[in-house]
């Protein structure tokens, strides 16, 4: 009965990536200095922000002295693009000629993952929420401090300007409602990208609704 119950059990672990990741075809822009622009098959070019989704089959245009780092939410892959460059979105990569690689590409963590299938959403959720809600447990007290821990580990291993840590932490906290630990990461993401305008709107948007909870409470 126990190597049964292990065989199921290894099954499950084996299982979530996939369950995790289905019909995550899109792509997440994590990161975008300067300018950049996208067209699908059935839209013109419109302007690439950070912290959207843009599908599959998607052509990408990077001007030229602009960054941009795109996460395929089916596969983990993280890219950074320095431009003039073109490339065209796939499954769980990027589409390019040969002669034209991405500056870095690498594969994130399963937890990092899974936690960022969430993130857009959680991101536009945040802008455009009324109120929030605490809440405090032992269990809940653990999480936080396991999303920390990680947090702090992802720091050591992405460059300076990297902000999927701080993507990876708001949306974990905002998962658990512990809206008062948000503070730092926002500020982090300021700090890192003082020109993301998404950041700056993301980051007044919820010191005014942590002000207005703040207010309703007293």
């Amino acid at each position: 009965m126990k190597s049964y119950l292990i065989q199921i059990g290894f099954f499950f672990l084996l299982s979530l990536p996939l369950f995790a990741n289905e019909g995550a075809q899109d792509s997440f822009i994590t990161n975008l200095n300067g300018s950049a622009y996208y067209a699908t098959e059935n839209n013109d070019r419109a302007e690439l922000l950070s912290f959207i989704k843009i599908p599959q089959n998607s052509e990408v245009y990077v001007e030229e002295n602009s960054n941009l780092q795109i996460v395929y939410l089916s596969s983990g892959i993280q890219e950074t693009w320095s431009g003039p460059i073109t490339f065209t979105t796939g499954d769980k990569a990027s589409l390019y000629e040969q002669s034209s690689p991405p500056d870095n590409s690498k594969t994130l963590p399963p937890f990092m993952l899974n936690v960022l299938l969430q993130s857009p959403e959680v991101i536009s959720s945040i802008k455009t929420r009324q109120g929030m809600i605490r809440v405090r447990s032992l269990l809940t007290a653990r999480k936080v401090k396991e999303a920390e821990k990680n947090y702090l580990q992802m720091l050591e291993q992405v460059d300076e300007n990297d902000i999927t840590p701080e993507i990876y932490l708001i949306t974990t906290l905002d998962n658990l409602r512990v809206y008062n630990r948000m503070t730092k990461p926002l500020e982090e993401m300021i700090r890192k990208q003082p020109n993301n305008l998404q950041a700056k709107e993301l980051y007044e948007q919820f010191n005014s609704l942590m002000k207005t909870e703040k207010e309703r409470i007293q």
